[in-house]
């Protein structure tokens, strides 16, 4: 019989850790997004598909393109 041991709880453990934390940078990303563009824009949308599915590229690109100035509401 082949049991689950503690180095592959762990790796699990990690794992879980890693996608919640991908999580929490895909919605910043998403926030953030629509802090910084105007009402109604569709940026915010695609920058969190981007960053989806390019990850670290897409959150590197997002941090360099991102227009510096927060849009008033």
């Amino acid at each position: 019989m082949i049991g689950i041991g503690v180095s592959e709880i762990m790796v699990i453990f990690y794992l879980i850790i890693l996608v919640g934390v991908w999580i929490l940078i895909l919605f910043w990303v998403y926030r953030d997004a629509v802090r910084r563009y105007p009402h109604g824009s569709m940026k915010p949308v695609l920058w969190f598909v981007t960053v989806f599915f390019l990850h670290l590229l897409g959150l590197v690109l997002y941090i360099l393109l991102r227009p510096e100035k927060i849009e008033e509401r």
